[in-house]
């Protein structure tokens, strides 16, 4: 088959993911800059490792765009659906990060907090307490 039979034959979700690439290739730094401000913006990391979450982040934002081509309206702004994405993107790892954070907090919580004017007892006392 001949590359001209090959272009004809392309369907819309492959064309469109060909002209994704290349809006992505040609927008990447201004996509890295605002996907790291939406970083900070949310509070997923600030300093140092940002630049490499920054990049962590587009690539799961290219790879999110390609599963999802066939959504993407050519006649749109490719940029404005790719900053979305990235931001779904960042919302899912903050989640994630915030769930991990409550888990180790209160499994590597041994000290007694007083909350609501109540003092937590410690797992000895709770054991005593309830075998009276």
């Amino acid at each position: 088959m001949s590359r001209h039979n090959e272009q004809a034959v392309q369907s819309p979700a492959s064309e469109r993911l060909r002209l994704l690439g290349k809006i992505i290739e040609r927008e990447q730094p201004e996509l890295l800059n605002d996907i790291a401000f939406q970083i900070r913006r949310f509070r997923l990391i600030d300093g140092a490792g940002l630049e490499a979450l920054a990049n962590e982040v587009l690539q799961e934002t290219v790879v999110q765009a390609s599963k999802i081509a066939d959504r993407y309206d050519p006649a749109g702004e490719a940029l404005l659906w790719l900053r979305a994405i990235a931001i779904r993107v960042i919302l899912r790892r903050r989640s994630k990060t915030r769930r991990e954070q409550s888990r180790f907090s209160l499994a590597g919580d041994t000290q007694p907090v007083r909350r609501a004017g109540i003092e937590a007892q410690s797992e000895e006392k709770i054991f005593e307490l309830l075998s009276r």
